[in-house]
């Protein structure tokens, strides 16, 4: 299945996504800080490997291992942080947009209150125009009267009703 037949639109709203930013990721970066803080808090000293220069080499090793682990880690909550506030300020834009555009579609709106449309003017004419020739298309034309008016009756229904073939 190609993936884009199996993908969907998902709307969701301003509120929510902050929801997810104020809530969500606060608490995934206050987490991480916690276990971070004791990570960082739990060091060995190279003699704790020993005094050979093979324990000593293996302590070196660890201590920069635990120095690479506590700095990614640290990377990964600012990366949090910086995710959190992109978040809610690209939420803030879209608000922003959407009140400007409202605002704008609002000012359009009213130059136009209260104002006639060419194309109500230009129908209101040609129905005031139409009626005028239907009002005198009964007078007489070179003194001769138009044909009286006469009902067709409706067609009768054929007797035993109506057939199809």
């Amino acid at each position: 299945m190609a993936l884009a037949a199996a993908a969907h639109d998902v709307e969701v709203t301003i509120d929510a996504i902050r929801q997810i930013a104020n809530s969500t990721l606060t608490k995934a970066e206050t987490d991480a800080s916690h276990s971070s803080s004791s990570f960082k808090n739990l060091t060995l000293d190279v003699s704790a490997f020993g005094a050979s220069p093979l324990g000593q080499e293996l302590g070196h090793q660890h201590r920069g291992a635990h120095e690479v682990f506590v700095e990614t880690i640290d990377g990964t909550i600012k990366d949090l942080q910086d995710f959190r506030q992109k978040l809610l300020d690209a939420m803030n834009n879209h608000e922003s947009t959407d009140d400007a555009a409202q605002q704008l579609l609002l000012g359009i709106s009213k130059k136009y209150d209260g104002h006639t449309f060419h194309s109500s003017r230009s129908y209101d004419q040609a129905r005031h125009d139409q009626a005028e020739n239907l009002t005198t298309s009964t007078t007489p034309v070179d003194g001769v009267a138009p044909p009286a008016e006469t009902e067709t009756p409706a067609p009768a229904d054929p007797p035993g009703g109506a057939t199809f073939s």
